[in-house]
Parts: C-alpha cells; structure tokens; sequence
C-alpha cells in the first residue's frame, strides 16, 4: 500500500484522496458543541443531569381561505 501511494498508483492515491475528503468534511461541517460547565470528580462525588420539560405552545389557528 504504501508503494502504491508513494510511487503514483492511481488506485491507491484516488482512494487516499476520497478518504481524507471525507473525513475534512466531517470535520468541518459537524456541529459546533457548547460547553456549559466542565469540572473534575473526586472519587465518592456524583453528578445530576436533568433537562427542563419544554412547554408547548398553543399554535396559531391557521386562516381559511374563504374557499
């Protein structure tokens, strides 16, 4: 394989370059993370995660069209 990269393959270097696109778009179109809190654990500490339910909003009666 590395014969095939280094000496100019054609196979081999299409391969590379489709790979290596591959992952450079991933890697540039992933979501962006926020990071709201990072701290450490001791041992013998603990974490609690929960989310705050979502109200739903009543939704806007839509308009006839008079038809």
């Amino acid at each position: 394989m590395r014969q095939g990269l280094l000496e100019g393959r054609s196979g081999w270097q299409t391969l590379a370059v489709v790979f290596l696109g591959i992952s450079l778009v991933k890697r540039l179109s992933g979501p962006r993370v926020e990071v709201l809190s990072s701290q450490k654990l001791r041992p013998g500490q603990s974490i609690s995660v929960s989310a705050v339910p979502r109200r739903n909003r009543p939704r806007p009666e839509r308009r006839s069209s008079g038809r």
